[in-house]
């Protein structure tokens, strides 16, 4: 198994003030867009400020400390570090698990007879393993929490396959990702979890921060991350230009633009309707009240009157 290579120690800073997040589609998150990313060397369409994405393709986080996996996951991991496009004591954002969590734990866990727990437990160790490997070459690393699995319980899509139902697969997340906010604690490194905002009190996952395909987070979920991100690297630059607020409000401001052309619409057709039903003035006309007796020969006035009016 190749090793990373240990230059010699420098000082941990971020010069660019960008966070440099390497892992699966779910990377995607800190592009800025609800858009899949394309697998690196090609360059991701980022529009966030402050963020660069790696899409280093179907990668497991069990398979990140070994080379020869179809995925190739940790040998896109080292060509992207070693590529130039990310500097010499960079802050990295690791973003993998969710795969494992989704298809794979539960499945292990029953054709191995053990646990979901310990196998859990042990993919998440293997994981960190490269997390040391990049602090001992120099890098500020951050890890992503997985991220809770698609709120469907069957998903019938095969680019997609999924082993148990959403809270299974959520139950085996959490303890993924307890196991890793431990091992980043114990060796310095910073643990990013929106998990428990994107689940409710049964433990299912909140289907409204999800994008249509129900497996990957949606920009809606992204001011939950940048909050945690913000909360331990204070330096980042993450203000939003005026194209991003605009992509990301664009969905909205289509809504209004719908519902203002339905309520023009609504309207004209709802005025044509009262004109051909109740004349030019749009005057409802009321039910014609019941005739009043006839007065008799000596009745008052005030009678008369009032059954002209009626009439």
């Amino acid at each position: 198994m190749p090793s990373i290579q240990t230059p010699n120690p420098r000082p941990q800073t971020l010069a660019t003030r960008r966070l440099y997040c390497l892992g699966d589609s779910h990377a995607g998150l800190f592009s800025g867009r609800d858009v899949p990313q394309p697998q690196w060397p090609t360059p991701a369409r980022d529009w966030l400020p402050g963020f660069r994405t790696f899409r280093i393709g179907i990668a497991l986080a069990h398979n990140l400390c070994e080379t020869g996996h179809t995925s190739r996951g940790r040998e896109n991991l080292l060509a992207a570090l070693d590529s130039g496009a990310i500097p010499e004591g960079a802050a990295l954002l690791l973003c993998l698990g969710e795969i494992d969590c989704r298809a794979h734990l539960l499945r292990q866990a029953r054709l191995q007879n053990r646990p979901a727990e310990e196998v859990a437990c042990t993919a998440a160790e293997r994981y960190f393993s490269v997390v040391r490997e990049l602090q001992a070459r120099g890098y500020r690393v951050l890890v992503w929490n997985a991220i809770p699995s698609s709120p469907l319980d069957r998903i019938d899509d095969k680019e997609f396959p999924a082993e148990g139902d959403c809270q299974q697969r959520n139950i085996v997340t959490r303890v993924f990702n307890s196991r890793l906010a431990e091992l980043c604690q114990a060796h310095g490194a910073a643990f990013i979890s929106i998990f428990d905002q994107l689940v409710d009190a049964t433990g299912r996952s909140r289907r409204r921060y999800y994008r249509p395909d129900l497996i990957h987070l949606s920009q809606r979920a992204l001011p939950l991350a940048l909050a945690e991100v913000k909360r331990h690297l204070p330096d980042l630059d993450i203000t939003r230009p005026l194209t991003y607020r605009l992509y990301a409000s664009a969905p909205a401001l289509w809504a209004r633009h719908v519902w203002w052309h339905f309520s023009r619409r609504a309207g004209r057709l709802y005025r044509r309707t009262r004109y051909r039903l109740f004349g030019p003035w749009g005057a409802h006309r009321s039910l014609p009240a019941p005739p009043l007796p006839n007065p008799q020969p000596g009745a008052p006035t005030a009678a008369r009157h009032a059954q002209t009016l009626h009439l």
